[in-house]
């Protein structure tokens, strides 16, 4: 069948780079608590709010703008549900980092070892636009980086996933080689690990 989970970002917002027509993203702030109207606990009230959501999205449109917005919120509909069965299904032993990477790496292997289908994930760690004090803050972001990613690689070694995983770290802007005296300015190279 159709899979409405092709791709599963974990942060704020969706990145433009995960835009594809035809290709649904879930964008997932918290994985615990990921899902339509998730804080009504009576069946029957969710079920109406559903219904109400799927009405709100469930017109033809004309123009490019709306049928995408219909296609977003059928989607968001369809795989409303699906995510959260991810943490339930999910065990280890692996102690993750405390950190906003950390957890959306953990979140990351949750849904991979559920097998929901999911072929592209995407997270981000920010705060590297640092213009200061550089050596200071980015040895504590890498190292969170570090972290986290050998958490995530040790988790899906546990899970038989570590063989079917590619990670690819990039930035989306670079730094000037010269200091400015207080630091580095934008460049306009960028970097891919």
């Amino acid at each position: 069948g159709e899979n409405v989970l092709t791709g599963v970002n974990f942060g704020r917002g969706l990145l433009r780079s995960l835009y594809a027509k035809g290709v649904p993203v879930a964008s997932v702030g918290n994985l615990e608590t990921y899902g339509l109207f998730p804080d009504i606990q009576d069946d029957h009230m969710r079920q109406m709010a559903l219904q109400a959501f799927s009405q709100m999205y469930g017109g033809e449109g004309k123009d490019m703008i709306t049928q995408y917005i219909t296609q977003m919120g059928t989607d968001a509909l369809k795989g409303a549900d699906i995510l959260r069965v991810a943490p339930q299904q999910y065990t280890s032993s692996v102690t993750y980092p405390d950190s906003p990477i950390a957890e959306n790496m953990r979140s990351i292997a949750q849904v991979l070892s559920a097998d929901l289908g999911t072929r592209v994930y995407h997270t981000e760690h920010r705060s590297f636009d640092t213009h200061a004090s550089e050596l200071t803050s980015h040895a504590k972001l890498w190292t969170d980086v570090s972290m986290a990613i050998g958490a995530f690689m040790e988790d899906l070694k546990e899970q038989g996933k570590d063989e079917d995983v590619v990670v690819l770290m990039f930035s989306e802007f670079g730094r000037r080689i010269r200091d400015n005296g207080a630091g580095t300015d934008h460049g306009s190279g960028g970097v891919a690990f």
